[in-house]
């Protein structure tokens, strides 16, 4: 009715109305053609809180669309007309959730961007002073959640969570339901990336309910994914199953990032139970499907090929997972996706492993454990820095990477059989003559040994290396 009434400005909010509606229905591509045109009328009648706006909404859009980037120019440039023309409303709510600049964390499954922590941190600090100022409850509920989601982006848990729980109180507090689904939401995937699967089931039970019950589709399909995977995780794949199939169907698409989410749990749960060519057929789909960019580029997404690399390790492609493997890490390490990283980290040792380089794998692994070390030691929660440091080691736990031989030399320093028989020798006092004679050698192999233990064990002295093998037991 609106372009008949020739009244282009009605026309115009009329097409951001019905785009937004698309938006939340999760058809974010019906949703930014109509925006776009909505753009072309305000931009015509110069009308700028028109075009601020609709540049607002184009950033939700893409956002759900799984293009981050674009997403993010979007909020940068209604953000800024926000502030010129003083609107303050407009300016919170685009600040607050342009903060996230195409966050990686929640949609896993499309091309990640990189921004600073500091940066994320310092919109939602100013979005948090102006809603409590001027009292506005429901952006502080959000923005606190915001900052729980950017912290834990970066494995910051301890203060994610502060922020989170603090979102969750102030939304329960002025019943906000949305808001609190959505704080329940991010407790559950932050539980869910420190290994706390149960008490990420909880949160992600309550925010699926609240979901259902406010009729948000997106968040509907985040929290049927992640509590599905946390179900995988604690091997009750007959209850994930249920609940997965309750929003998941064949026939869904391949995009929009909460639909997307949904692919990528079924390909968790094909993996579990034992599916890994299946699994693979399907994640090689996400792939080819990830908004603006082809099959090159999958190194990029850190969570695709977390699951493309144990698709193919299970499927006994192990040099080709390891192929996979490894430029993902780098993925992970460049997005500061350092829970994926760590899980990355073990699976490629896994792969090493499986393709015969014992070393390469143990090396893998010490970075992988460390990681995760470093994750755990900063929660202040004792229980869950104990469940991460157990989840880590249990990946790890039944490989066996060493050899006698490869156990002797890391427990010797790096020194070989025969480097360890001279050291018991010169233990004894002996010279370098009599030592030939003992182990039957000529006196300059037996110099040569001598030199290579003293350039592994940085020392200076014969008299150090005695001592250092009487305390090894080698006399």
């Amino acid at each position: 009715i609106a372009p008949r009434l020739d009244d282009p400005r009605s026309a115009a909010h009329t097409l951001n109305r019905v785009g937004n509606w698309h938006m939340n229905a999760e058809r974010p591509f019906d949703a930014i053609r109509y925006h776009n045109e909505a753009l072309r009328l305000f931009e015509t009648l110069d009308d700028k809180p028109g075009i601020a706006s609709t540049l607002d909404l184009l950033g939700i859009s893409h956002y759900v669309a799984g293009e981050y980037h674009r997403s993010t120019e979007f909020y940068a440039r209604s953000v800024a007309l926000f502030r010129v023309l003083n609107d303050k409303g407009g300016l919170l709510t685009a600040l607050a959730i342009g903060s996230s600049r195409g966050i990686a964390w929640l949609g896993r499954t499309v091309l990640p961007t990189q921004s600073a922590l500091q940066d994320r941190l310092r919109d939602c600090e100013e979005v948090l002073r102006s809603s409590i100022e001027v009292g506005v409850r429901p952006v502080e509920a959000l923005t606190e959640t915001w900052m729980g989601l950017s912290y834990a982006m970066s494995g910051e848990y301890a203060p994610a969570l502060n922020h989170a729980r603090r979102g969750l109180d102030i939304a329960e507090a002025i019943e906000h339901r949305h808001f609190t689904c959505t704080a329940h939401m991010v407790l559950g995937t932050l539980h869910w990336d420190v290994a706390a699967w149960d008490t990420a089931c909880v949160h992600l039970q309550t925010a699926l309910a609240l979901a259902r019950e406010t009729n948000s589709t997106i968040w509907k399909h985040f929290c049927t994914a992640y509590l599905s995977s946390a179900l995988i995780e604690l091997n009750d794949l007959a209850e994930a199953e249920k609940i997965l199939s309750s929003a998941w169907s064949e026939d869904a698409p391949l995009s929009g990032v909460g639909f997307r989410q949904l692919w990528g749990a079924r390909a968790e749960l094909w993996l579990a139970q034992g599916e890994p060519k299946r699994a693979l057929e399907l994640i090689e789909s996400l792939i080819s499907t990830v908004p603006n960019f082809g099959m090159h580029r999958s190194d990029k997404i850190p969570y695709l090929v977390l699951l493309r690399g144990q698709a193919l390790l299970e499927s006994g492609r192990a040099r080709d997972a390891v192929k996979t493997i490894e430029p993902g890490l780098t993925g992970a390490r460049e997005s500061d996706l350092p829970a994926l990283e760590w899980r990355l980290g073990v699976l490629l040792g896994k792969a090493l492993l499986a393709d015969g380089k014992r070393d390469e794998a143990a090396l893998a692994l010490t970075h992988a454990r460390q990681l995760a070390e470093r994750l755990a030691n900063g929660l202040e929660e004792g229980v869950l820095r104990q469940g991460l440091l157990k989840a880590a080691s249990a990946s790890m736990a039944r490989m066996s990477l060493d050899s006698p031989r490869r156990k002797a030399k890391s427990q010797f320093e790096g020194l070989t059989s025969r480097e360890r028989e001279v050291a018991g020798h010169i233990a004894h006092g002996k010279s370098n003559r009599e030592i030939a004679v003992a182990m039957v050698l000529s006196e300059r192999t037996i110099e040569t040994h001598v030199a290579n233990i003293l350039s592994k064990l940085v020392y200076t002295s014969r008299a150090q290396v005695a001592v250092w093998a009487a305390e090894k037991g080698l006399r």
